[in-house]
């Protein structure tokens, strides 16, 4: 069963303030969103990785070692990004999860959970 994750990381952090949208500022020399990217990459349930950043960033980021991890610009809300983020997903998928950008310390365990459970019920 191949599994896509969708990481909406396009928003702008106003409320967060310092100039540098939460999900990129450093947390031990690389940016919140890095560490989930990372987190995930780990995991071999993983199929694919879809990041919508803001379109500024876009060039910055496309950096990536591994060709699970797809970046694309994301939109103006949330919803918008998650929808440009599984329009542009490569390949068809079983199971479909959006998970945030400035959560980093999640237990792989949970998302195994989710996973089995989605692929249990729909």
């Amino acid at each position: 069963m191949s599994v896509l994750f969708l990481i909406p990381a396009a928003g702008s952090g106003t409320r967060f303030g310092g100039g540098i949208p939460k999900q990129f500022q450093p947390i031990g020399g690389k940016p919140m969103v890095q560490y989930v990217v990372e987190r995930f990459l780990l995991d071999e349930a993983v199929d694919r990785i879809v990041v919508a950043v803001a379109e500024p960033l876009l060039t910055i980021v496309k950096q990536t070692p591994d060709d699970r991890v797809q970046f694309v610009a994301g939109g103006e809300t949330r919803q918008q990004s998650v929808a440009r983020a599984l329009a542009a997903a490569r390949g068809t998928f079983d199971v479909v999860a959006v998970h945030d950008a400035v959560r980093p310390f999640f237990r792989l365990s949970t998302f195994h959970a989710v996973i089995d459970a989605a692929r249990e019920r729909g």
